[in-house]
């Protein structure tokens, strides 16, 4: 597919080939400070409006509508800036660059709608009507507001310009100037967002991120495309936000939403239509905030215990490699949970070093003979198969393993494919093949899609695979209902969940598969089973190495996804010549993106874009003897995650956490971004993410705390305080108050594992 630039007006979208005007430009978004908010003090005089366990209130002096808890009326759950609006609304154009999944967006206001006139407020029905118009220089829209309660801790609010040609709404928010602001679904760059601005909009991350030189290289080999990134390009980003104030907000739109942090006092959201909706949620801390919120998204089911015990053994290369390496760890008593084999339908060399998938879903009996008697074999002794699949079609698979079955010209010719303007079937460029793209809007083309998991996947011994991209769908694709890309774009990764999650389900295995995603929006995590982080470069970096997966992971997790990881040593590898420069996995990376894994929900390898080039587990005694050891780590906190992994299905509380959720009254914590986490509510973790470290630094709140390895008592004063401990290698910084029984169970593991096993 070559380049296209989507022009956004008004309602309409319209489309023309050509060559991008962004220049490598990444996201540029443009929002609009409030106008002033303009009311007639004789016709609305204050007042308190009672909705359910909310209070609305309406003070006529200042000008201010703000929201409470009715047990709490002191605290407010939302308000704006007083005097100002607290709506407005703006006619814009945005430039979309997209390139292959990579989606950048300018935006351009050029018609204002800033300034607020509030005319009536009467309640009607079990919900407050707020109308007025919002004023521009020649011109005064009427809008319509309305608040009502989703349940005893939700308030909806929903607003309507009656304009068409407006296509961007904006919602004032009030912000304390020294406020952290958390949450946004999957970000990878920070951890307060308070000072930034960012959009969520589902899209390949990039790579490099503004990592030098991986981010220059990029720009200069693909200057007219965004495939570096922006800061906050995330696969799964979430209209959601929760603030150090106890204030939590989620937007229910499926468009473009932007979010403007820069000013000390206010926040301000930025939907791409004339008709928004959204909610406030009541909670006095994170952990309420999560519960109350993960009601509405959905929760992650517990995982099998299967998932929870072992090693998810990412490998490629046919039956006799597999079975070497598995008799390998075999030896070493290595807890092995699954393999993963992603090219169980094949797999093209694109270069010496780089290799790509067969996208037709077929097992591939030339590369993977005695394929049953492998798997029987594993499940003799209780390890699964998973294996790989997405919603693309390759549209040369004649040219590649023998199948039965031409999978992209069965769903061509049935019509389940997406198509152009022009009737056509859209065709992705993949770099080096074409594929088609299932369309999920279409009922029919998900049975046939259901049908082929159960069939060619299930039914050859699969126990699960990686339900790859969701975020490539672009704006401007004709889908069988009608609608349009941009209004779709978001939800095509809920889409494409629901799917996979009915497939197991009606293939009766719901309660022991697992698929894992890295795409996602709003109610993903209602029909997921788990996922990762997407692909990293092989690096410590924050931009997009180690530190920013573990970023990722933490921030995903205060949005519903309980249960996320990332790739063990990353995925992308750079050689960049003008540097003289390789970016790969070393030793050192490598054994502590283990260590950080062991510790979290999922320990699962991957072999990177590059295996041939990339350092592998398996390719020495020294590799394999750090992964059976953290391998043993990881097994050895079952017993923990399996308890997590119930409360996260019953409450929607991740794995691992942000210091903020269980010690919000400690600010020391809302800003905390060295990495530091907790497993649990149990265990503070502090990971090392710098080369050639062997110290970690830790916040520890107030009171005694055990090294879980060295069974050393940390005397804390007052309300916490950040102490330096030793990490070498094969001992990582993990914490426990004294007298936690969970804490005293995993120390009893741990003496044993560090005298039998540590490497």
């Amino acid at each position: 597919m070559t380049l296209k630039k989507f022009i956004i007006l008004g309602l309409t979208l319209f489309t023309c080939a050509g060559p991008s005007a962004l220049h490598g430009a990444g996201t540029r978004i443009e929002t609009m400070p409030p106008g002033r908010l303009d009311w007639n003090a004789s016709n609305i005089p204050s007042a308190v409006f009672p909705l359910g366990e909310f209070r609305i209130r309406w003070d006529t002096s200042s000008g201010k509508l703000s929201v409470h808890s009715a047990d709490r009326p002191d605290k407010e759950l939302w308000s704006h800036p007083e005097g100002t609006a607290f709506i407005g609304a703006a006619v814009g154009e945005a430039e979309i660059d997209y390139f292959r999944g990579f989606i950048a967006v300018v935006d351009r206001l050029e018609h204002r709608y800033a300034r607020q006139a509030v005319q009536s407020m009467r309640m009607e029905g079990g919900r407050l009507v707020l109308l007025g118009c919002l004023g521009a220089e020649h011109a005064c829209l009427p809008y319509k507001m309305e608040f009502e309660t989703h349940g005893a801790k939700q308030l909806g609010f929903n607003v309507q310009v009656d304009d068409e040609q407006v296509n961007r709404t904006f919602l004032y928010t009030h912000s304390e100037p020294d406020e952290a602001v958390w949450g946004f679904g999957e970000q990878f760059s920070a951890v307060d967002f308070k000072g930034r601005k960012l959009s969520t909009l589902v899209t390949e991350k990039g790579f490099g991120r503004g990592m030098e030189p991986v981010t220059s290289y990029l720009d200069g080999k693909y200057p007219s495309h965004n495939v570096s990134g922006d800061w906050f390009s995330s696969y799964a980003p979430v209209p959601h936000y929760i603030s150090s104030s106890m204030r939590s907000i989620f937007m229910r739109n499926y468009e473009y939403i932007s979010y403007d942090l820069t000013q000390a006092g206010l926040i301000i959201t930025d939907v791409f239509t004339n008709a928004i909706s959204g909610t406030i949620i009541n909670g006095d801390t994170p952990v309420d905030l999560i519960r109350e919120y993960t009601e509405f998204s959905g929760r992650m089911r517990a995982l099998p215990d299967w998932a929870l015990r072992g090693a998810i053994v990412g490998m490629q290369g046919g039956t006799d490699k597999v079975r070497h390496v598995y008799r390998e760890l075999k030896k070493r008593n290595t807890p092995v949970s699954a393999f993963w084999l992603q090219d169980w339908q094949g797999q093209r060399s694109m270069s010496k070093v780089h290799k790509r998938l067969w996208w037709n879903w077929c097992l591939d009996e030339e590369r993977y003979p005695d394929w049953s008697d492998m798997v029987k074999e594993f499940e003799s002794d209780g390890v699964r198969v998973m294996g790989y699949i997405n919603p693309f079609f390759v549209t040369d698979i004649d040219a590649g393993p023998t199948h039965d079955r031409n999978m992209f010209r069965e769903a061509d010719r049935l019509g389940y494919l997406v198509r152009t303007r022009d009737g056509q079937t859209y065709r992705f460029d993949n770099s080096g093949f074409f594929s088609g793209l299932l369309d999920l809007t279409n009922p029919e083309a998900r049975s046939w899609m259901k049908k082929i998991i159960r069939e060619e996947l299930i039914d050859v011994g699969l126990s699960g695979w990686m339900a790859d991209f969701g975020e490539a769908i672009p704006m401007d694709v004709v889908l069988q209902s009608g609608e349009t890309g941009w209004t779709y774009h978001n939800r095509f990764p809920e889409d494409w969940a629901q799917l996979n999650r009915e497939a197991i389900t009606e293939a009766g295995r719901e309660d022991d598969m697992v698929f894992f995603m890295r795409a996602g929006f709003r109610r993903t995590p209602a029909h997921a089973t788990l996922f990762w982080a997407g692909d990293q470069v092989m690096s410590w970096d924050h931009y997009d190495g180690l530190k920013s997966a573990l970023f990722a992971v933490l921030n995903s997790g205060l949005s519903g996804y309980s249960f996320n990881h990332s790739d063990i040593g990353g995925y992308a590898a750079f050689t960049i010549p003008a540097e003289h420069m390789n970016v790969n996995r070393t030793r050192e990376l490598y054994y502590r993106w283990m260590e950080v894994n062991a510790l979290t929900g999922t320990f699962r390898t991957h072999e990177g874009a590059t295996p041939l080039a990339s350092l592998q587990f398996y390719d020495d005694e020294e590799s394999y003897r750090y992964f059976d050891y953290y391998a043993k780590l990881y097994n050895s906190l079952f017993f923990y995650r399996r308890q997590l992994a119930m409360e996260a299905g019953k409450t929607g509380l991740p794995v691992i956490r942000h210091m903020f959720v269980h010690y919000p009254e400690l600010k020391a914590t809302w800003k905390l971004d060295s990495g530091q986490f907790m497993l649990g509510a149990e265990f503070i973790v502090a990971p090392v993410l710098e080369p050639g470290r062997a110290t970690a630094d830790v916040y520890l709140p107030g009171g005694d705390w055990v090294n879980a390895l060295s069974g050393k008592v940390v005397q804390v004063a007052g309300t916490g305080e950040l102490i330096v401990t030793p990490a070498p290698l094969g001992k990582p910084a993990i914490f426990y108050r004294e007298g936690s029984v969970t804490g005293e169970q995993f120390r009893q593991s741990m003496d044993k594992l560090q005298l039998e096993h540590r490497p």
